[in-house]
């Protein structure tokens, strides 16, 4: 690993551990709280213990996203390695296999190709597009396409009767930056503005659109080194 890699992954850990430190104890003493360790507690008190410890999760999980997304972004420790993107995509549709508004292509999975690329990073884009997109279309539907050019994958995640507001599109508009990450902490988008990163550190790009009220399209592109198709 190289020094500044080091120096990045590093950063990113102690990062990480300090604000798990504190998180965990917000967490632990709610959680002593709601047991009753102390007597019972009437409802109010209850539900805003129940909202706290609810959000020290949520810093949790952020705390371990930035730092793995951090360190992706910035290039530490990745492996370049043939993936199958149709195996990747199964395994991303087979987590959401009870949300039956997901609709993709007949034979579509089948024509994806083996790309070039970190299968960890492939797998978190993937997921993480897929998962936010049936958080946001709630039941609405969704439909998933693309098309091979030029060695460049383009994917397009359709989603109708859902809309994204402009104060969050703005940030999609521009080039993804890691500190704007933090614009989205405790908004549904988090994942998507993450896969935004690391789309575009593998040179990609990747757009949200409104359109006209009528649905979001999700775009997306990954480089293909060999375009072979899954077989």
């Amino acid at each position: 690993m190289r020094v500044e890699d080091r120096e990045v992954s590093e950063f990113l850990h102690n990062i990480r551990n300090d604000m798990l430190t504190a998180v965990n104890l917000i967490i632990g003493y709610s959680d002593a709280l709601l047991s009753n360790m102390r007597g019972p507690l009437d409802e109010e008190l209850e539900q805003d213990l129940q909202i706290i410890r609810k959000t020290a999760r949520q810093m949790s999980d952020m705390a371990d996203s930035l730092a793995h997304v951090g360190s992706l972004v910035y290039g530490v420790g990745l492996k370049r390695e043939q993936v199958d993107l149709a195996s990747v995509f199964r395994g991303a549709l087979r987590e959401l296999s009870q949300d039956d508004s997901i609709q993709v292509g007949e034979g579509w999975l089948d024509s994806l190709p083996t790309i070039q690329a970190d299968r960890l990073q492939a797998k978190r884009i993937v997921g993480a597009i897929l998962s936010t997109a049936a958080d946001l279309a709630k039941g609405n539907p969704i439909d998933i396409a693309g098309d091979l050019a030029d060695q460049t994958l383009t994917i397009r995640v359709t989603l109708t009767g859902v809309e994204i507001p402009s104060y969050y599109l703005d940030r999609f508009s521009e080039t993804g930056s890691f500190s704007t990450l933090s614009y989205f902490y405790f908004s549904p988008l988090f994942d998507l503005y993450s896969s935004q990163l690391l789309v575009e550190a593998n040179g990609g790009e990747m757009q949200v659109i409104n359109r006209d009220e009528s649905g979001v399209v999700i775009l997306f592109t990954l480089a293909t080194t060999e375009a072979t198709p899954s077989s």
